[in-house]
């Protein structure tokens, strides 16, 4: 199954260098064309990390020191709100991290491995794509990046990589329209996830969360879809009774 997903992201990452090739055509500056290679490697390496601590069994330890650190993070903010904002940000998170490290724990590691792909998938193509061809603003006041070209494709992509991944697997039960309702979710999931993250960043005014991760900036900046994603799809599961797919 890792030669599966290693394949996948290999055919995405070189669709997204080609992508970022034909953006940086239109780009006049050097530091911006820059900018969008190391956040193009950065971004490798991040992927490539979080895929091998599924791989070697270390994913609960790196999923916890990534919740303590985007909850140090959210705290740093607090100062810049109200007290009504920083007590509903603080139990909402709260009450986030702790299903998602309730996920890291019960879920299945390829069910862990299947959420962050298609979070990963879902992210990287709305924003290749919406810079690409995306015109509408979805929430130019939130989120002013996010674009109808890019939701759409990207939603689209990932729903095929859901049945990619899904129908690649031996061990899945599941069927053609259960790999299209799994993938159309978990994309819904990231994509309010990112939003969620954005509301705060506006009320606090801030662009970023940190600045730990060179062009990404903090860790909940880059993480706050697969956070969201994999708690939703942990509820689900446990509704649902779901055991595997």
């Amino acid at each position: 199954m890792l030669v599966s997903v290693y394949l996948l992201v290999i055919i995405y990452f070189v669709i997204g260098a080609a992508a970022i090739a034909l953006i940086n055509k239109r780009e006049k500056t050097s530091t911006e064309k820059r900018n969008r290679w190391i956040k193009y490697l950065v971004y490798l390496g991040i992927v490539n990390t979080v895929i091998l601590s599924t791989y070697f069994n270390f994913f609960f330890w790196l999923a916890l020191l990534i919740s303590l650190v985007a909850f140090f993070e959210l705290i740093l903010l607090l100062p810049r709100t109200s007290l009504r904002n920083r007590i509903v940000a603080i139990l909402s998170f709260l009450i986030l991290i702790s299903v998602f490290q309730s996920a890291t724990w019960f879920l299945q590691t390829r069910e862990i491995l299947y959420v962050y792909l298609l979070v990963f998938c879902f992210d990287g193509f709305a924003q290749i794509i919406g810079q690409l061809i995306g015109k509408r603003k979805i929430t130019p006041r939130l989120s002013p990046n996010k674009t109808w070209g890019g939701f759409i494709g990207a939603f689209l992509i990932t729903i095929a990589t859901s049945a990619y991944y899904l129908l690649s697997d031996d061990s899945s039960r599941s069927s053609w329209m259960e790999t299209i309702l799994f993938g159309a979710f978990i994309a819904l999931l990231a994509f309010g996830g990112d939003l969620f993250a954005s509301l705060f960043k506006r009320i606090t005014n801030v662009k970023d969360y940190g600045n730990s991760i060179p062009q990404h900036g903090g860790i909940l900046d880059r993480f706050d879809s697969f956070i969201f994603a994999l708690a939703g799809y942990f509820c689900l599961s446990q509704l649902l009774q779901i055991n595997g797919f």
